[in-house]
């Protein structure tokens, strides 16, 4: 193989300033340039370095810099040098793999380059087989992927082919990266995070009882190995739980419960022949005693996921409690060490912490300041407990706090405002404003539904009532999907306190990351100037109380530069309780206002407001109910209650989080 074809960054950046403001009608700015050379430096790295160094580039321009328009325009002089330089200076041809979220996404890439090509001056007939997208909805052939130099898949597609590959089943990945050039394509450039890259896997005893009592006697001749490893595995798992039990502790990960591996596991027990078999019986009709065609369907698909992830852990694994049984969990990453390098562009890939758990095989370049600027969005914070799905899919909050959010928001914004409301998919229903005054003003979508999507750019206001929480195990699952295998140097380190130490900023980093996805959706993604604002955009968003909802929202202001931050007012739980003003409880809430950060002694409020013994008691008891109105005002404020214990030297503070503002 001889030298490689890249796109010389500075022709690049002159090309996309071009297309920036001439094509797409946006201001162009240094800041932007600046960017523009990064990511064709990292392309061309990417290309020349990228099967060799084995490393990922993470690109985190900010969302409204150009990331997929500068894609297909990269990609698109990538495919002229092909045909028109790389002949003359003898140098190989490069192919591209772009990798997208969805369907139309990766339509909409496809469609972009040829439209750049013909307005370079390619024929439209060429420039339609310079690019091959393949999806679910077309019936392109292997012939017409490997012969464009640009082909364009979805996440889905690249997840499966790097799934086939750790199940040595490469045919796909080839499909994929192969071209008639007669090497792989050099160059894959992921848009957007992949959601799937990490495969997680687990096994709970209830899993394996079912099926075994499914598996009659001819499988059991036919698959003594398997049905005695699931046996053993079932016992390990009642021994777990009767420990757990005793010891009436639920901690998400235990160190003194690692398998690894589970040595009492007879050998010879790979899965794959035994699942088939299995699924191939009536499984309705052995486990429930009659035929029910769906939930046959169901049996299949729980089965073949609970065999799978038998398999897995009987490699290694760590025991957690969690859903309120005892399970074992196995996670690792799809991706193999020794594949060429992709680059991803992930507009919160700072708030990701699998960038800083891969460590040295990970090359994140630095963005320009300035790229943005945000001080024509007003963010409006309120605070309320029980944000994640399990507790807003409950019908008494669910059906109260999005309507009143909606509600709220249309009395604060103009008639004609469009506005994108975020919540749980299971309680979508109630955002839905169809048949009343305030239809054609809100649109509901959900979390798992909106990111990368640009359906709602020219919105001017975003309502976020609800977090899109992980499930309970995934901070320990991503750790251990880079680790690897756990071995006893990890377990000497006491790696699993580690973990216990750092989920929960992984989580709460996890959770703005989500937040700014869904901020970004609407108007304030798109540049009006060269300094980076923004069109005036107005997002209202329920943070959890205390330190949560404070690391929350600033991680959120890291990643957007000249935001204002206000209150929301709003009950989003009513009817209303209101203050006493006739209490000490208003001077209460002027006095904490005025504190600096830190901890204030109960004591010493009562000593500033001349508050007798019985007063302080009595407000010592109103600030130990969460849903009193002090406490409430006093959580709006980033207060939080300590509450002594009982006896003496137990004393009570209130701990305010953050200074306040100076006018």
């Amino acid at each position: 193989m001889g030298a490689l074809i890249t796109v010389p960054p500075e022709d690049f950046a002159a090309s996309m300033r071009d297309y920036w403001t001439k094509t797409l009608k946006n201001t162009s700015s240094a800041a932007l340039e600046e960017l523009w050379l990064i990511m064709a430096r990292t392309f061309g790295e990417a290309i020349t370095r990228g099967a060799e160094d084995h490393k990922w580039r993470v690109l985190q321009p900010p969302t409204g810099s150009g990331k997929t328009q500068g894609t297909c325009l990269y990609a698109a002089m990538l495919v002229e040098t092909n045909n028109q330089i790389a002949p003359l200076m003898g140098l190989d041809h490069v192919g591209v793999l772009i990798v997208t979220r969805t369907i139309v996404q990766a339509d909409e890439i496809a469609d972009t380059i040829r439209a750049i090509l013909v307005d370079r001056g390619m024929a439209s007939d060429d420039a339609y087989r310079a690019v091959a997208v393949k999806h679910s909805d077309n019936k392109t052939s292997l012939h017409e992927m490997r012969n464009a130099p640009v082909l364009v898949i979805c996440h889905s597609a690249y997840i499966n082919a790097l799934s086939g590959i750790q199940q040595e089943r490469y045919g796909r990945w080839e499909d994929y990266t192969n071209w008639s050039i007669g090497f792989p394509r050099r160059l894959t450039i992921i848009d957007e995070m992949l959601s799937g890259l990490i495969e997680e896997h687990s096994v709970t005893a209830s899993d394996i009882g079912n099926i075994l009592v499914a598996t009659k006697p001819h499988l059991v001749q036919r698959f003594p190995n398997q049905v005695a490893a699931l046996k053993e595995l079932r016992r390990i798992l009642f021994r777990i739980e009767e420990w757990v039990q005793g010891e009436k502790k639920r901690e998400p990960v235990r160190p003194a419960t690692w398998i690894s591996p589970l040595s009492a596991i007879p050998s010879g027990c790979k899965m794959g022949e035994f699942s088939e078999a299995l699924l191939a019986e009536p499984l309705d009709l052995h486990v429930d005693g009659k035929e029910d065609q769906d939930r046959l369907a169901t049996l299949r698909k729980r089965f073949r996921k609970a065999l799978l992830g038998a398999e897995r852990v009987f490699e290694w694994c760590y025991y957690a409690h969690t859903n309120n049984q005892a399970a074992l969990h196995h996670a690792f990453m799809l991706s193999p060490t020794d594949m060429p390098g992709p680059v991803v562009l992930d507009a919160t890939a700072r708030q990701h912490p699998l960038w800083g758990l891969l460590k040295d095989r990970v090359i994140i370049p630095e963005i320009p300041r300035g790229v943005r600027n945000y001080d024509n969005v007003t963010l409006f914070v309120s605070r309320a407990r029980g944000l994640g799905k399990h507790s807003m899919k409950k019908i008494e909050k669910s059906s109260v706090r999005v309507p009143r959010a909606i509600r709220d928001v249309s009395s604060r914004l103009p008639q004609d405002s469009k506005t994108l409301v975020v919540v749980h998919k299971a309680t979508k229903h109630h955002g839905n404003t169809e048949g009343t005054e305030l239809e054609g003003r809100f649109e509901c979508t959900h979390w798992g539904s909106l990111d990368g999507k640009n359906d709602w750019q020219d919105f001017d206001s975003v309502v976020l009532v609800g977090l899109s929480y992980p499930h309970e195990v995934w901070a320990s699952n991503l750790v251990f999907a880079v680790l690897g295998k756990p071995d006893k140097t990890l377990l000497k380190e006491d790696v699993l306190d580690g973990i216990r130490n750092v989920q929960r900023d992984m989580t709460r980093r996890h959770l703005a990351a989500s937040v700014l996805q869904a901020i970004n959706r609407v108007r304030c993604r798109r540049v009006i100037d060269e300094c980076g604002r923004c069109p005036p955009t107005s997002v209202f968003l329920a943070l959890p109380p205390g330190q949560e909802g404070g690391d929350i929202l600033e991680y959120v202001r890291e990643e957007m530069p000249g935001l204002k931050v206000e209150r929301w007012d709003v009950d989003l739980d009513g009817p209303d309780r209101r203050l006493n003003p006739s209490s000490c409880h208003p001077r209460v809430m002027e006095f904490m206002r005025n504190r600096e950060a830190g901890r204030t002694a109960l004591n010493c409020v009562a000593k500033e407001l001349g508050l007798p013994h019985s007063a302080k008691r009595e407000l010592q008891k109103t600030l130990r109910d969460d849903d009193h109105p002090l406490t409430r005002g006093l959580r709006d404020m980033e207060v939080i209650y300590q509450g002594g214990g009982r006896g003496r030297g137990k004393e009570a503070f209130l701990v305010k989080l953050a200074a306040p503002p100076h006018h």
